[in-house]
């Protein structure tokens, strides 16, 4: 099939049927070139209620999420952190042991009880246009000392792949036994570890439109090749600035992006910590960016 809009259109054009798209813009792309389309809402979406809020009261989704925790073994105390690497196997095996080693130096730096950067104190994130401000102590001082675990959710067919990974992973780092706790879960215990993770870290895609979608503070990242990253940059960064969904259907930063270069379990580690560290203030951001995202989807 096709791979660009205008050749997909020409080559949907003799069917004479309209086209649902998942996303408002290809819409007008799509009927200037003469083909008949419709926006039907994103998938995103449904598993959100006609009100906005996902299905069930507070009190039943935090149900939901003690009840998973319960399940998959998950502490009481840790602060959860979920681990979306993307669906397809090459992006899984060049994403997930990045996304580990992040979150296995992240878990290091609270086994030793390291204070917060001091270059993170007291600040706001970039994109303070769209950010709330919460300046109590709690929000911008105190920092968690319970332990932080690992949720994984494999994409279908990829439960054996991710395993694998996640072995291999943390055993060549040597923290199989005594590092964060991993737990990796089928497709279709996503929504359940979305609801009971505290902080998500996901590959650019559209799960990003999902966790914003289901109100869970994020941060998206994304890494390739040298050469294909050289690519990107020279020729779509002039005119696409962002890289995750939410980001460009707002034409601004809502959520941080770890792209390319920036891509580092370093800096992964750095701003799940910030987000981690200021919990009302990261649900109060997600809260915000879903506010902002939603009417885009429908």
């Amino acid at each position: 099939r096709p791979s660009s809009p205008p050749s997909r259109a020409s080559f949907h054009r003799s069917t004479r049927c309209p086209r649902p798209r998942a996303l408002p813009h290809p819409e007008a792309l799509f009927r200037r070139a003469g083909v008949p389309a419709t926006f039907v809402g994103h998938p995103a979406l449904d598993d959100v209620a006609i009100g906005g809020e996902p299905p069930g009261t507070a009190a039943e989704r935090a149900a939901e999420a003690a009840a998973f925790r319960r399940e998959v073994g998950l502490s009481p105390c840790a602060q959860v952190l979920c681990l979306l690497p993307g669906s397809r196997a090459q992006e899984v095996r060049a994403m997930l042991p990045l996304l580990l080693r992040g979150a296995e130096s992240l878990a290091e730096r609270r086994r030793r009880g390291e204070a917060l950067s001091s270059r993170w104190a007291g600040l706001a994130r970039g994109a303070a246009d769209t950010h709330v401000r919460d300046t109590s102590t709690t929000c911008l001082g105190a920092r968690p000392t319970g332990p932080i675990e690992l949720v994984v959710p494999a994409a279908p067919g990829m439960r054996g792949e991710v395993d694998r990974i996640v072995l291999e992973t943390l055993a060549a780092r040597g923290t199989a036994g005594g590092g964060a706790r991993c737990s990796v879960v089928g497709s279709g215990s996503r929504r359940a570890a979305f609801g009971a993770a505290d902080v998500a870290i996901a590959a650019c895609g559209t799960i990003n439109l999902e966790l914003a979608a289901a109100g869970v503070p994020q941060v998206a990242v994304y890494s390739t090749s040298w050469l294909t990253g050289f690519v990107i940059r020279r020729l779509l960064r002039p005119v696409l600035r962002h890289a995750s969904l939410p980001n460009i259907l707002a034409g601004r930063t809502l959520l941080t992006e770890l792209l390319f270069e920036d891509c580092t379990p370093c800096r992964i580690a750095e701003e799940a910590d910030f987000l981690l560290a200021r919990p009302s203030l990261a649900r109060a951001e997600a809260a915000q960016i879903r506010q902002l995202v939603l009417p885009s989807l429908r």
